[in-house]
């Protein structure tokens, strides 16, 4: 079967056991057709031949009986004998030969035959006249030297055989097709359980760590459903360690980075009492308590969303008023929209306030700083919030991987501003919660561009 670079087939593999299927129910009618003709054939041939040559037996014996009595000539014998439809007889007495038609040649009779004649030997041959298959059979009458002789046609065989081979040709057609359907069920009943499992390992990579396989009934499938169910309590219970872990140590740290903030606060109110070398570490110190405590609050944020106990809480809101607000309070750009009215609907102020916010101190702290907030309405279905920034864009290698929890693009990396990596996995965290999405591409200023897509609540 052909395959392509990666050693892949380009059929899947329910295509691959249907045409299996019918291949070899197409070779399996083919190999019982050519038998079945074969031998039709061989016994319709011993058949016809057999009987052909009892009726020519029978023929030279009423000619034999005839031509003793000498009460008819060799000519009026030929007449009383009666033969199958367009058979042909000829009679040979004392050396002169005599016909029942005038296609009855005895030149084009083989020599075989002649020969097997004058030995005194009855013989037969199938031979080939004017295209038309012919049997011809000879008999001795007696040791007089007389001899008779019948040419049969065949054709009507070959009329047979052609239906013959129309209708196997045609069964096999319609087995092979009865085939290709039999492998349709087959692979879709074999598949079924891969199926499933395809769906709940879709389910639990959404986040549905609840999803299990049933075995049906099937005894053969007990032991991989049994394996996986497994595999997916273990990942679950791991999962849930890991998140614990986390909420856990996020919790905990808050109480020794609210005494360590409010500590440094203090040491920077006696910050006119201290020598320079002492305000830059104080200084240092700040901005890492203040990174510190960035990361404890993300990952608290994080370990909620991951354990699935919060839900959205919707709003009536405006919109553009909203992010105008919020715009503003990061010194970002006037919000602007393409819609020809208000766009009001309901959303969840606090998780679309921390994405907007999150995008746009984003572009801050790498981009240049954001220039431009567009909100607009996409096929009435959704809301979308554009946010541009002044930065040289993202390279096409990294988008893929921008919304992953701690990654930090390479620009990111090189910059003083450190952050922690998890404030772009927030956003689509939060727009998965809510149901919207975001994509990232290039500003018409060569920028990045980020489009939030959020859905229209009904009745709002």
């Amino acid at each position: 079967m052909v395959r392509n670079s990666r050693g892949e087939s380009p059929l899947a593999l329910r295509a691959r056991i249907t045409i299996t299927f019918a291949l070899v129910t197409l070779c399996a009618t083919l190999l019982v057709s050519v038998s079945t003709f074969i031998l039709a054939k061989q016994y319709l041939v011993e058949q016809r031949e057999r009987s052909s040559i009892r009726q020519t037996f029978l023929n030279a014996r009423l000619a034999r009986d005839l031509l003793e009595s000498g009460e008819r000539e060799p000519q009026e014998v030929l007449d009383a004998t009666v033969g199958e439809v367009g058979t042909l007889a000829l009679l040979r007495v004392g050396g002169q030969w005599f016909a029942s038609g005038v296609a009855a040649d005895p030149n084009d009779l083989p020599a075989s035959i002649i020969t097997s004649l004058d030995e005194g030997a009855a013989a037969h041959q199938r031979v080939v006249r004017a295209g038309q298959p012919r049997l011809i059979v000879g008999v001795p009458l007696g040791d007089t030297g007389t001899q008779y002789l019948e040419i049969v046609p065949l054709d009507s065989l070959q009329r047979t055989f052609r239906t013959l081979v129309v209708s196997l040709l045609i069964g096999s057609a319609g087995t092979s097709v009865a085939g290709m359907f039999v492998g349709l069920y087959v692979s879709r009943r074999v598949l079924r359980p891969l199926t499933k499992m395809s769906a709940v390992a879709a389910g639990i990579t959404a986040g549905d760590t609840t999803a299990r396989l049933d075995a049906q009934g099937d005894r053969d499938l007990v032991s991989l459903v049994e394996s996986f169910n497994e595999m997916v309590d273990a990942l679950q219970a791991r999962i849930a360690r890991e998140q614990r872990f986390a909420s856990d140590v996020s919790h905990e740290m808050r109480t020794p980075l609210t005494v360590l903030k409010a500590s440094v606060q203090l040491v920077e109110q006696r910050s006119p009492d201290l020598p320079p070398r002492a305000l830059e570490a104080v200084a240092m110190m700040s901005r890492q308590v203040s990174y510190f405590e960035r990361l404890v609050l993300d990952l608290l944020e994080i370990s909620r969303l991951d354990a699935g106990v919060e839900q959205p809480v919707l709003e009536e809101t405006d919109l553009v008023e909203f992010l105008s607000a919020i715009s503003a309070d990061v010194d970002g750009p006037a919000v602007t929209t393409t819609s020809s009215g208000p766009v009001r609907t309901g959303i969840d102020r606090r998780r679309v306030e921390r994405i907007v916010r999150n995008l746009l101190e984003n572009a801050q702290r790498y981009a240049g700083g954001a220039t431009a907030v567009v909100v607009g309405i996409e096929d009435a279905h959704f809301v979308t919030i554009d946010v541009e920034d002044a930065g040289g864009g993202i390279p096409d290698d990294e988008r893929q991987h921008l919304f992953e929890r701690f990654w930090r693009g390479r620009d990111a990396r090189h910059q003083e501003s450190k952050g922690s990596g998890l404030g772009l996995a927030l956003v689509a965290d939060h727009l998965r919660l809510l149901g919207g999405s975001i994509d990232v591409g290039a500003s018409p200023s060569h920028g990045a561009k980020f489009t939030v897509r959020l859905p229209i609540e009904e009745g709002w």
